[in-house]
């Protein structure tokens, strides 16, 4: 390990370290596990520095973060149906706490019961660009797209999480903020 290297990284740590936690914290709705989640993407991110996209670091640590999430998602989900194939119950699936969601705002709560019904690939592209403010071609980084292709998918995710958002509801019901206007599209 050369200076350079430990310099630019420590610059890099403490550059998005915060914009990665609030990222992790969000998606996994857990201060423990979002801090975790912020360790290893940081981690592997040392591993990869060599492939460190100078002026796009904080989309290619989105990604990195999200892949880390995909992957202990699929391992619990993986657990969970192994004790489920041998009788047993677990308790270690992803799932978010009552006790967790009552301490989110009732707005909050409506956001996430609405994101929940959609794919976990629109949820992705909708929290990158809305709670991260990723657009174009930062976007498509973390995406691993084109900005052309991730400006699609955002488009597409936008009209399914319309759909979601006017399934049942009402005109004017708290979900009414969600839904924006055509400027902010």
């Amino acid at each position: 390990m050369t200076e350079v290297d430990r310099t630019a990284f420590e610059d890099l740590y403490r550059d998005h370290y915060w914009a990665l936690l609030r990222f992790a914290a969000r998606r996994t709705r857990d201060p423990e596990r979002a801090r975790d989640l912020v360790a290893d993407t940081f981690a592997i991110a040392w591993r990869r520095r060599g492939t460190l996209p100078t002026a796009r670091a904080l989309p290619w640590l989105y990604k990195i973060a999200a892949n880390v999430l995909a992957n202990e998602r699929r391992r619990d989900q993986r657990t969970a149906e192994a004790y489920r194939t041998l009788g047993g119950y677990s308790s270690i699936a992803y799932q978010a706490d009552t006790a967790e969601r009552a301490e989110w705002s009732h707005a909050l709560e409506e956001v996430l019961r609405v994101l929940n019904t959609l794919s976990v690939d629109d949820q992705q592209v909708l929290m990158l660009h809305a709670w991260e403010g990723l657009t174009g071609r930062d976007l498509g980084i973390a995406l691993d797209c084109s900005a052309a292709a991730a400006s699609v998918r955002l488009h597409r995710a936008r009209r399914r999480l319309d759909a979601a958002i006017h399934g049942g509801r009402q005109a004017g019901d708290q979900t009414s903020a969600l839904r924006g206007t055509k400027g902010d599209y």
